[in-house]
């Protein structure tokens, strides 16, 4: 299974976060974890979410009404979205991850491992 990695960070407090979705959704509202922004992601663009914009996405009834509502209360800060394609984790992998990290004498084979450096 093939999945959707978005990137981004916050508008409010810049920490980056790394998602992954089995499908990018064209509306997704999200906390923050670190500043606790309510957040829109639309279009490809995260921006900081009012009560006000909150409230009008909850009465809409088409995508034009979510767009018209989302260009109505759009802060300045604003931030882009980065997709890319990742395929699933699978059991194998969390089993060679196992044996790497069994097989590592150092901090250094560790890290190298995490990183995905390690000599097959």
């Amino acid at each position: 299974m093939i999945m959707e990695n978005m990137t981004f960070s916050c508008p409010s407090c810049s920490i980056e976060y790394e998602v992954f979705l089995k499908e990018i959704p064209f509306l997704m509202l999200i906390q923050c974890p670190s500043c606790h922004s309510a957040l829109s992601c639309f279009e490809g663009e995260i921006t900081v979410a009012s009560d006000n914009l909150l409230e009008d996405i909850r009465g809409a009834e088409s995508y034009d009404e979510i767009k018209k509502a989302i260009k109505k209360h759009t802060t300045v800060k604003k931030s882009l979205v980065n997709l890319s394609n990742r395929r699933a984790i699978t059991d194998d992998d969390i089993l060679n991850l196992k044996i790497d990290l069994g097989l590592s004498k150092t901090f250094k084979d560790v890290f190298k491992v995490i990183n995905g450096n390690s000599k097959k």
